[in-house]
């Protein structure tokens, strides 16, 4: 990576930082996906967005929330490997699974911005992790990568994640679930076992790495409501 393109990486997310505490600030949950907020920034309307000003992100299951502390264990020093956050930082590579309680969760290493969508007509659910933007109107660079990444497009990691409950959440790894600092994300899902699909966009207006969870079955992902 070069200098010029770092730089812009870093710029692009405090700027974007600063709008989201300008517009957000007070806010302790994002709303659920399809509802929109009070306050939202032109161009970020249509999908849900979560970002931090570094550090690695979450997707964990609602029934392991509870057993995930953060940094809380030793707030003087949260790379501490005791630590929830400590674990979360030491995953190599772009992400990784670790164990939470009676199972796992899915860690996003150091992602400048997270989205995310249903797909295939409700069967999966990709996580959008945006890398690199040119402007502010990241709705229109989602449904580009939308368009444009076919489902040929995704390698099979070959690595299953289990959703044992009718939720996801997508938080940032250093918070407490229900109480966070930068937000959550509640997604519903049916449980059950999930392969995990990767696929890479790259265009002049943007990069973006995709995240595709998709059922060993047939049923659609999304929770009914009873």
């Amino acid at each position: 990576m070069t200098v010029k393109s770092l730089l812009g990486k870093e710029m692009s997310r405090y700027y974007l930082m600063i709008i989201l505490v300008i517009f957000w600030a007070g806010c302790k949950k994002s709303e659920p996906q399809g509802s929109k907020a009070d306050n939202t920034v032109a161009g970020m309307e249509k999908y849900e967005y979560i970002c931090s000003d570094g550090g690695p992100f979450l997707v964990i299951p609602k029934s392991l929330s509870s057993n995930w502390k953060g940094h809380l264990i030793n707030i003087l020093n949260p790379l501490d490997p005791k630590t929830d956050y400590g674990r979360a930082c030491s995953v190599k590579g772009k992400w990784g699974l670790i164990s939470v309680g009676k199972g796992s969760a899915l860690v996003l290493a150091d992602p400048p911005m997270v989205s995310w969508s249903y797909s295939e007509g409700g069967k999966c659910i990709d996580i959008y992790v945006l890398q690199l933007w040119n402007n502010l109107d990241l709705d229109s660079l989602i449904d580009q990568v939308q368009l444009k990444t076919s489902s040929t497009a995704f390698t099979d990691t070959e690595t299953l994640f289990e959703v044992n409950d009718s939720g996801l959440l997508i938080m940032y790894s250093g918070d407490k679930a229900g109480d966070p600092m930068y937000g959550e994300f509640h997604i519903a899902v049916e449980h059950g076992v999930f392969g995990i699909y990767e696929a890479h966009y790259k265009e002049k207006n943007g990069e973006v790495d995709i995240y595709r969870l998709r059922r060993q079955d047939t049923q659609e992902v999304k929770a009914t409501d009873n």
